[in-house]
């Protein structure tokens, strides 16, 4: 399986690296095709989508100490880090429960708008069930910040 997306043209069409895997470019307008390959599942587990959309406005991502990362909520979270708007995407990272929000008690930890990592309750996500398929539940090594913030 290859897997095929869009990016802007930002080294003027030479050959690219993606973690260990050089990248063919193919110069399309102003556009570049990039195929990868090699990203194969070896078993049959699917794959995390990308992302996620916002579906109501004035949704809160939040943060806080110990207590949020054991049981998300409004209360055990009381930072807002970023208020979001409906199709403002996030990019999971984890989910577990906590706080019932509607009629859903998972809440999605993820990376959002501006590079910031917090918790969302799942219920403002646009997606009919309340726990997202494919993403993991949150562990410790999930939740820890990532080295380039530090």
């Amino acid at each position: 399986m290859n897997y095929v997306a869009q990016i802007e043209l930002i080294n003027g069409g030479g050959p690219l690296r993606l973690g260990g895997l050089l990248i063919k470019t193919v110069l399309s307008a102003s556009m570049v095709m990039v195929a990868v390959s090699g990203c194969e599942h070896t078993d049959s587990s699917t794959s995390t989508p990308a992302s996620y959309t916002v579906r109501d406005s004035g949704v809160a991502m939040r943060t806080g100490g110990s207590a949020c990362m054991a049981a998300p909520g409004t209360g055990n979270c009381p930072q807002v880090l970023i208020g979001l708007q409906p199709g403002q995407r996030l990019h999971p990272i984890c989910q577990r429960s906590g706080q019932t929000v509607g009629r859903n008690p998972y809440w999605l930890y993820a990376a959002g708008p501006r590079g910031k990592r917090g918790w969302v309750a799942s219920w403002y996500i646009d997606y009919p069930s309340n726990l997202l398929p494919g993403v993991a539940d949150c562990t410790a090594a999930l939740l820890k910040p990532p080295r380039w913030a530090a």
